[in-house]
């Protein structure tokens, strides 16, 4: 090998060593680069439990979910950055690939209907659904009790959720007692199934029924006064102890059904003189609903405070949204 081919040589190995060390470097910057990207991102699936807030919200919204006995209402933000309110912002929570993150905010009322049915302890279920994963942010959700004070901001009803997919693809599900309703953020579209019936309007005219006077006896020598009556009706999906009504029928719960002696319970024929009496044992009492049964009732008869009269509770099984009409009669001794 000559002098002139050895320079070639070592020209050769120093542009092979150089071109080495370029690509090393490029390699490292890139990878550093990606690493600084990836500081702070989510794995699919992953939640952080929370006050956060999106820097980059494409969807917010406020969402209530009816269920028997409560409401559960839920806010809601997608987006792709996310920093912690608690810390300053200096923590800062990033979205999946072709991912993105979900905060939600979530707290459940007792219902306002006077004389709901009832519905028991049990708890429900939320979660963040995206193509096919679903997260669970709360697995015991509960109304607090009637008159209870609770806390405002509870950061234990807040977390971030990273899902895949996109906005669109992002659902809110609430199961209780093994059904399960589901919301689509973006387009409104909901899956109510066997809560159908808890979203039906209520027609304001409805009544639950007309009291008639006790009919007169012409071979008595008393008019008397006592009325059967019914306070209440109320249409639900679930009664505690029943369960889940059978599909295209709900329960129709009748409160209060039973008698009420008035306050000027008999008056004489002869002279209009007043005539006070007691009930004495427990009145007859028969509740239909335009001719059937009830599958349930209360086993205790709540006795009036004054002794003038006793109800109790009935559960009918009736048609999905079928017109019904509740008779109460009573013999009274």
């Amino acid at each position: 090998m000559n002098t002139h081919e050895l320079r070639w040589w070592r020209r050769r190995s120093v542009i092979a060593v150089a071109l080495l060390l370029v690509v090393a470097v490029a390699l490292s910057a890139l990878l550093l680069g990606r690493h600084e990207d990836d500081r702070g991102r989510m794995a699919v699936g992953d939640s952080l439990q929370g006050d956060y807030s999106l820097s980059d919200a494409t969807y917010e919204h406020d969402l209530s979910f009816q269920l028997p006995g409560s409401v559960l209402s839920v806010s809601v933000a997608v987006g792709q950055r996310a920093s912690s309110d608690e810390t300053g912002g200096s923590v800062e929570a990033k979205a999946p690939r072709d991912g993105q993150l979900v905060h939600v905010t979530w707290s459940a009322t007792r219902s306002s209907s006077d004389g709901a049915p009832d519905t028991g302890d049990h708890a429900s279920r939320l979660a963040v659904r995206s193509k096919t994963t679903s997260v669970v942010v709360d697995r015991a959700v509960k109304a607090p009790a009637q008159g209870s004070s609770t806390a405002g901001d509870d950061d234990r009803n807040q977390a971030l959720v990273a899902v895949p997919g996109d906005a669109a693809d992002v659902q809110l599900t609430v199961t209780f007692e093994g059904r399960t309703q589901s919301v689509s953020l973006v387009s409104g579209e909901r899956r109510l199934g066997a809560f159908a019936s808890l979203y039906r309007p209520r027609p304001a005219s409805a009544q639950v029924s007309q009291t008639q006077d006790q009919p007169a006896d012409e071979r008595s020598g008393y008019w008397w006064f006592c009325t059967a009556e019914a306070r209440l009706m109320t249409r639900a999906p679930y009664v505690d102890g029943l369960g889940w009504a059978p599909a295209g029928r709900e329960w129709v719960v009748v409160t209060g059904a039973g008698v009420h002696v008035a306050d000027t319970p008999a008056v004489r024929r002869a002279d209009g003189r007043v005539a006070e009496y007691e009930l004495d044992g427990t009145p007859k009492v028969a509740v239909t609903i335009d001719g059937d049964h009830a599958v349930k009732s209360t086993r205790a008869v709540r006795t009036h405070q004054d002794g003038t009269g006793t109800t109790r509770d009935y559960v009918f099984s009736i048609r999905t949204g079928a017109a019904a009409t509740v008779d109460v009669r009573a013999v009274v001794r």
